[in-house]
């Protein structure tokens, strides 16, 4: 019983020193205030499988999300909608974040990131 016990303990004890994998999205973009921002945060797999997704509605200049990502997740792909009087415009981040395990991978979107039409 004793055996079992310390066996059950020691997992437990391994398993909450494990690092996590995180990542913290920074919008640094300065919009009219008439248009809305929406981001799509996709996590996938290392074979491309979308694991889950994560949405903000509304996003505004200064914001940080922090994430917890998936165990099975290895990088993120990110899609932006833009809307403005009733019609929206989506495009790609032209850029795969791959996430740096047991780490927190810092996503920085300004008006320098790439975007286009296309899924990276």
């Amino acid at each position: 019983m004793k055996k079992i016990l310390l066996i059950l303990v020691m997992g437990i004890l391994i398993t909450g020193c494990e690092n996590e994998t995180t990542y913290t999205l920074k919008w640094n973009t300065k919009l009219d205030s008439e248009i809305t921002t929406d981001i799509l945060l996709m996590e996938l797999s290392k074979d491309n499988e979308i694991i889950k997704n994560n949405a903000i509605n509304n996003i505004q200049y200064g914001n940080e999300y922090n994430y917890k990502a998936d165990n099975m997740t290895e990088k993120c792909k990110i899609h932006i909608t833009w809307s403005y009087q009733g019609s929206s415009t989506g495009m790609w981040v032209k850029q795969v974040f791959y996430l740096k395990e047991g780490e927190n991978t810092e996503i920085i979107l300004d008006v320098n990131t790439i975007r286009g039409t296309t899924e990276p």
